[in-house]
């Protein structure tokens, strides 16, 4: 890596960017492989170019196709050592800006709603100059309004080397981006266009029995220790009141009925109380309570707590961190809000964004503000709700044989675990990522016509996000 870099330095108008990780691959194509299994490490170089320095990179690498013994430039012998590595050389292009985003299964559920507008996170390449950064961003943002869309909201991190704008634009122009074409997708510019789809985990419509325990006690006074970034609760309820504080700056309060108060409700008893089935002491302390979600959102018919659709998720939660531990310099004597709080506990994922082979953006935000303020963040691994669908040849009759039936449904969440994998910001490395067990408290009995397709309650949940598996 370090050569790589040098090289990088001696050709004029290279900027390096980053360094991608992909999963290994079996050796082909001449290909030989210095591990054990056999398998092959990849890895994707990503570079920003001015023509001149692109126009070089294409000419050496097909000088070196030719002739591999070729003598390059002074200072660019390094170039001959990397392409030795490569398949192939080419131009980061339309496709690969939207390829594994989930941008068409998500635009094309929403033109089937007859939606005249679709909305898209665009990720720009960071780069390291403020002023580089402006006219990349002015010069996109006249692209999208040329093709009159609008923009919803932008954000620049340079903690996180993050650049990305809210874009809405016309069902025509969403059309072109999908076939990998216009302004947006072949802006040389972007790295990613990915839907907007940030909900929480989903919550049975209904709050549980939270009937009065005989462990009333009233919590102590004090700043809050625990936060809970969620929907708004029934603060009123026997079971919270008087637990909780609210910071609502932007009045959510005021949009969402009591009715609606599942999620951040139920967070909000699961922080405070544990296990409603099992008698435990509360926190002493009440916690803080600041809402992420205002609104409600379906995804394949289910319903789900969402963040505002006119905010990058990551610009929001970069906004509600600095208020909790900063304060906001703009308004001269706005002091932090929490600046005790050292538990933050977030039930949220990016839908569209599943780990795969590179941090996400507000995982990495999670991070720098877990270092900087030590700050635990203890994130959902995230919930997948399809129907589990086994293979064509597996016969009825396997349901009259529960053992068996559990034998194949382990089998397919192992063999389909790629397909399930943690939602951003799961992925954060300084975070605590909490999948679900198939076990709970819960004492009364399945009904009759219910199968537990698991068995073992020492396995996850067969809805929870699973991490890597090997």
């Amino acid at each position: 890596m370090d050569d790589f870099r040098k090289a990088v330095l001696h050709v004029p108008g290279l900027e390096f960017l980053a360094a991608i990780e992909e999963e290994a691959e079996l050796a082909a194509e001449g290909f030989t492989s210095n591990r054990d299994d056999g398998m092959v490490d990849k890895n994707l170089y990503i570079l920003a170019q001015n023509s001149q320095a692109l126009a070089q990179i294409l000419r050496m690498w097909e000088l070196w196709k030719s002739d591999e013994t070729v003598r390059l430039e002074q200072g660019l012998a390094q170039w001959k050592v990397l392409f030795a590595h490569l398949k192939d050389v080419r131009l980061w292009g339309p496709q690969d800006r939207i390829n594994g985003t989930q941008l068409a299964e998500t635009w094309l559920s929403q033109a089937h709603a007859d939606e005249d507008v679709l909305t898209a996170e665009v990720e720009l390449w960071f780069r390291e100059s403020p002023a580089t950064r402006e006219s990349v961003e002015r010069a996109f943002i006249d692209d999208v309004q040329r093709l009159g869309g609008e923009i919803l909201d932008s954000c620049q991190i340079a903690d996180i080397a993050y650049h990305a704008i809210l874009i809405r634009i016309p069902r025509s122009a969403a059309n072109d981006v999908l076939s990998a074409k216009g302004n947006i997708v072949g802006n040389p510019r972007v790295s990613y266009v990915r839907p907007q789809s940030i909900a929480s985990d989903n919550i049975a419509q209904s709050l549980p029995n939270m009937v009065t325990t005989t462990n009333t006690q009233p919590p102590e006074s004090g700043p809050p220790l625990v936060a809970v970034l969620d929907g708004l609760p029934q603060v009123g309820h026997q079971r919270l009141a008087g637990r909780i504080k609210v910071d609502d700056p932007d009045n959510i309060d005021a949009t969402v009925p009591a009715a609606a108060r599942h999620h951040g409700s139920a967070m909000s008893s699961l922080v405070i109380w544990g296990d409603l089935e099992v008698s435990q002491t509360p926190i002493q302390r009440p916690i803080l309570l600041h809402p992420i979600f205002s609104s409600t959102s379906v995804i394949d018919g289910i319903e789900y707590d969402s963040m505002d659709s006119e905010q990058l998720p990551v610009a929001m939660m970069h906004r509600l961190l600095e208020r909790l531990f900063v304060g906001d310099p703009a308004q001269q004597g706005v002091r932090p809000v929490a600046p005790t709080v050292r538990v933050i506990v977030l039930a949220a994922g990016h839908t569209a964004l599943p780990f795969g082979t590179r941090i996400s953006p507000w995982a990495r935000l999670l991070d720098v503000y877990a270092h900087r303020f030590g700050v635990l963040f203890i994130v959902s691994a995230g919930n997948y709700n399809e129907a589990i669908s086994l293979a064509p040849d597996v016969p009825v009759g396997v349901l009259d044989d529960p053992e068996e039936l559990r034998r194949i449904v382990r089998g397919h969440l192992i063999s389909s675990a790629h397909e399930r994998r943690i939602l951003s910001p799961a992925d954060s490395m300084n975070a605590l990522t909490v999948g679900a067990l198939h076990s709970d408290s819960v004492t009364t009995p399945l009904s009759a016509s219910a199968i537990d397709v698991i068995g073992d309650c020492n396995l996850p949940s067969p809805i929870s996000a699973l991490g890597r598996v090997s």
